[in-house]
């Protein structure tokens, strides 16, 4: 039987793709010499990984402990830059590879891009068998487990601008209430861009407009200031 491997994060060791890369295939190292029993429906059956070939598909050469039954191919396409289109053509083609090399099962240690046709001339050996490991399944495993959004950085900054104004006006309140403030002026803009103002004791209007030229000025300094 030949087994093929997506092996390609051995050469991003850092990431968790590659720890769990290598650990699989330290472990299947060690068990080369032993059977393995595994359950299909309710039918027990052994499987010895000494009858087994297992051919790593990676995009960089590995280390050399991978000898005996492990055997390694090396392959780019033909975008040679390591980025994402290099990660999704090398998917792709290692579909290819391992039916050019008669692989009976094809594993993917993540979530990939690699897809093998259905055969269609009935004979079973012409595309393996795939199975796919699935990472982070947590969530469905634990749907007790509080998941935390990531918000974007328009919405913390609108809701930061929220919380700003409520704790203003809060603040002006708590001072009108004990009496500090004997008139007052407030602008608003909705989250159409419209407009509000609104003037209590209008027996105190040159005091305001004095204020409002202040603040005119402080404006126009802070929009500077921000430019």
């Amino acid at each position: 039987m030949k087994i093929g491997i997506n092996a390609s994060f051995l050469r991003k060791p850092e990431t968790g793709i590659g720890q769990v890369t290598a650990n699989f295939l330290e472990k299947l190292a060690e068990y080369r010499m032993q059977n393995i029993e595994f359950r299909k429906e309710s039918e027990k059956s052994t499987f010895n990984i000494q009858h087994a070939t297992f051919i790593l598909y990676t995009q960089e050469s590995v280390a050399p402990e991978w000898s005996g039954n492990f055997e390694v191919k090396v392959f780019l396409p033909w975008w040679k830059r390591d980025d994402v289109p290099r990660q999704r053509l090398w998917e792709k083609q290692v579909a290819h590879e391992a039916m050019k090399d008669g692989c009976d099962v094809f594993l993917s240690l993540y979530q990939s891009a690699t897809v093998f046709p259905s055969s269609k001339t009935g004979n079973q050996k012409s595309s393996p068998r795939h199975v796919m490991i699935v990472h982070d399944i947590i969530p469905k495993l634990s749907p007790d487990l509080k998941v935390v959004t990531f918000k974007s950085e328009d919405q913390i900054w609108t809701e930061g601008v929220h919380a700003d104004t409520i704790r203003m006006l809060e603040e002006w309140l708590e001072e009108a209430r004990k009496g500090s403030f004997d008139a007052v002026a407030i602008v608003g803009i909705d989250k159409t861009g419209d407009v509000e103002t609104c003037i209590a004791q209008h027996n105190q209007h040159p005091a305001l407009v004095g204020a409002v030229a202040l603040l005119l000025a402080r404006l126009t300094r802070q929009g500077r200031d921000d430019d």
